[in-house]
Parts: structure tokens; C-alpha cells; sequence
């Protein structure tokens, strides 16, 4: 196993993931799945959950992060790393809303689907592992709605459990809504993201 720090291998044997400078800006976040995430497995450590807006955060540890709570748990789908390792420390996941999409997330997958791209404006992305399927979307500093198809899932019904922004999570972004429903393959999810807001959800079939 090896993990490469900067880009550059630090021991050999298989290339399982790479690490790099932790930026905190969302302008920075939204274009990795561009940049280094092209070059395959990338370690961010993503998953922060002392969520703070641009004008308040402050270099802390644990770190603080900018932006949604939805779209740190967005980042450990987008961000792709086998190696998967949580940002913040025990205590501040405990009891909190959105902890539990932690549970049972693969950090390997078996299909990756590009939704929806604009390079440093929002990605969307959907990533199966056996039949479940993880949803997650990102944004920049700006509000966006989306129309997100959900042709990629199979026929029947699927059972979605989202992780979403609220209206309160632009002042409060650790403001998060837990949803359940259920779609089908031929509907289209309305996203609607706060400014550095993100969504995630896990879908399992009926």
C-alpha cells in the first residue's frame, strides 16, 4: 500500500491514494475532482464537521471547515480515496445530524457516474457499490438549483435517504435535513444548494 504526500510516492507498492495542501476556500474544493482528482485517488480527509460560513471561519483544531455540513458529506463521495479518513475528532461527530450517512460508506465502488460539471461552478456525481447507489453534489460560493435525472438507477422502486442543505444553512452551515423517500428511474431530483452547500444521499432498491 502507498500513499503519495504532494503527488510524490513515499513508499512502494500499489498507489492507493494521494495527499496534498488542505485548502479551505469552496473556489478551491469544487475544482479538485477536476484537477487532482483526474489523476485517480486523491486523500483530502473531507468529513468536517465544525461548519462555519467564509466570514467566520478561523484556523482552529480541530479544523474548521467552510461551508455545509451536506456538502462534507458530499466530499467523501466526490472525492474519491480507498483510504478514506475523517477530518475532525471524535467528539464533534457524535450525536450530530448528517453523522449517520458515515455508515457503511464504501470507500471503493464498482460504477461512477458524471452527472452534471461545471469546472469551479458545481459537480454532481452518482457512484454505485453492489446495489446501493451514493448521490452527492457540490457547488462554489454561489446558491445553485439543479435538475438531477435518476436514469442511472435500475428499474423498480429505490429507497433514498437524503442529505440536503435547508434555507438556514447559508448563515448556519451546520443546518442539515434528513429526508426518506422513495423515486424511481424516471424522475429528476431538484437540488437546491446554499452558497459552499452540497448534497448527499444513499439509494438502495426496494
Amino acid at each position: 500500500m502507498a500513499e503519495l504526500h504532494h503527488g510524490r510516492r513515499v513508499c512502494s507498492a500499489t498507489n492507493t491514494t494521494r495527499s496534498g495542501p488542505a485548502p479551505a476556500r469552496p473556489g478551491t474544493t469544487i475544482t479538485l475532482p477536476f484537477t487532482r482528482g483526474l489523476l485517480g485517488p486523491m486523500d483530502f480527509t473531507p468529513g468536517g464537521f465544525l461548519n462555519r460560513t467564509a466570514e467566520d471561519f478561523k484556523v482552529t483544531q480541530p479544523a474548521q471547515v467552510v461551508g455545509t455540513r451536506a456538502r462534507q458529506l458530499a466530499e467523501t463521495v466526490v472525492y474519491f480515496s480507498p483510504l478514506l479518513v475523517l477530518c475532525d475528532s471524535p467528539e464533534n461527530y457524535r450525536g450530530q445530524p448528517g453523522v449517520e450517512f458515515f455508515r457503511g460508506l464504501p470507500t471503493v465502488w464498482d460504477d461512477t457516474v458524471v452527472l452534471s460539471a461545471d469546472v469551479a461552478r458545481h459537480v454532481v456525481l452518482a457512484r454505485r457499490s453492489g446495489s446501493r447507489w451514493y448521490l452527492a453534489a457540490m457547488n462554489g460560493d454561489a446558491p445553485l438549483t439543479l435538475k438531477v435525472p435518476l436514469t442511472f438507477l435500475g428499474a423498480g422502486s429505490w429507497n433514498l435517504r437524503a442529505f440536503a442543505d435547508t434555507a438556514e444553512s447559508a448563515a448556519q452551515p451546520e443546518k442539515i435535513s434528513d429526508t426518506t423517500t422513495t423515486v424511481r428511474a424516471e424522475e429528476t431530483l431538484e437540488l437546491r444548494l446554499a452558497p459552499a452547500g452540497g448534497y448527499a444521499a444513499e439509494l438502495s432498491p426496494r
